[in-house]
């Protein structure tokens, strides 16, 4: 009986999924496309994390214009948090209901915000006196390609330092403003697993997701690829070390036993960023081979999921898209594994600097 409702479940999903973007019958808000409501719209940069209220029934879309589906209608009255500082055009990054998606600004009055104003003189998005707040020392990128609000923070994020990996020192970082506040979040998490440093292997990079015309959280700055943790005693566990995350696509990721100290941590911090929703998708090396040896983790709009078998939450996954928004379900990049002389590389430097090279 369980095999035959599955059946039916992905039955129905994959006709959802063969619908036309932005198809959809019963689920009608306000007009979009006849906007005329002076006096009654946000407009320009909004904090992170402050609400806004809607002055109608509008859609709450997943992506930035009208030619994307109706995840849900916000009732009038309703308050939505705003998760990207930045609009597209007139359009709004917000979460209503557990549900990321994009409305449009003119069916909302501002109501509250999270963060102080930015202070005199200094960079002027609401997002960017949030990372003041949050203690990030960073400077205004000016325009970058795909990014909103960009800029570049310098290590340490809350006291965790962050290093590209196989280079001997740290780095500055290129991204949107709205990614720092989540990351800074996901080093405090660090914090708590004892990790006082993380390597990446790539943050910004202007492209499109492989095999499609979409443009990836990479191109938006909206992403990072972690490759290594070293702890606060100066071990280091690297993701690519099938003895530190332990591959199993047997069960879901969040429910494995954990074998190894180094499984304990990296399955732990992921499972616990996962837990408070720092990040919208975490892919581990339980998801493919391309993510074998790194987490890749973004702001991918109207996806919740640490991904592996049977880890999204929103059932059943048909041919990689998201029965919720219709999108492409992650940034499947499909790069090359980090080279074997960059990993080499690594644990030299690791080894210079002292610390152990868990076993």
């Amino acid at each position: 009986m369980r095999h035959l409702a599955l059946l039916a479940l992905l039955a129905v999903s994959s006709v959802a999924c063969t619908q036309a973007v932005g198809e959809e019958d019963e689920l009608v808000g306000a007009n979009e496309d006849e906007v005329d409501r002076e006096g009654e719209s946000v407009v320009g940069n909004k904090a992170v994390g402050s609400q806004l209220k809607a002055t109608d029934n509008v859609n709450l879309r997943s992506g930035a214009s009208t030619g994307y589906k109706i995840l849900k209608v916000i009732p009038a009255g309703s308050s939505v948090t705003v998760v990207s500082g930045a609009p597209n055009g007139s359009w709004y990054n917000v979460k209503y209901a557990g549900i990321t998606g994009w409305s449009h600004g003119a069916y909302f009055d501002a109501v509250s915000s999270s963060s102080t104003p930015p202070a005199s003189g200094g960079s002027g998005s609401d997002c960017q006196a949030q990372l003041r707040s949050l203690g990030l020392t960073f400077k205004d990128s000016g325009a970058v390609k795909g990014i909103a609000d960009p800029v570049t923070v310098s290590s340490p994020i809350r006291g965790v330092a962050f290093r590209y990996v196989a280079s001997s020192s740290t780095s500055p970082i290129l991204g949107n403003c709205a990614f720092f506040v989540k990351l800074a979040a996901a080093a405090d998490k660090m914090k708590a697993w004892g990790v006082a440093e993380f390597t990446h292997i790539g943050t910004y990079n202007y492209r499109t997701i492989a095999g499609s015309s979409k443009l990836s959280q990479h191109a938006l700055g909206m992403a990072i690829d972690l490759a290594g943790f070293k702890t606060t005693g100066g071990v280091y566990y690297s993701i690519a070390n099938n003895s530190h995350f332990v591959k199993n696509t047997s069960s879901s990721t969040c429910s494995q036993a954990r074998t190894t100290a180094g499984d304990k941590l990296l399955k732990g911090w992921a499972c616990d960023a996962a837990g408070a929703n720092i990040f919208n998708i975490i892919l581990t090396p339980n998801y493919n081979a391309a993510h074998r040896d790194h987490f890749h983790v973004d702001l991918t709009a109207g996806s919740d999921f640490i991904k592996g078998p049977g880890e999204t939450k929103y059932e059943p996954v048909v041919n990689g898209v998201d029965p919720l928004s219709d999108e492409l379900l992650g940034d499947d990049d499909y790069h090359e594994p980090i080279p074997n002389e960059l990993l080499r590389r690594e644990i030299e430097i690791q080894r210079e600097s002292g610390a152990l090279i868990a076993e």
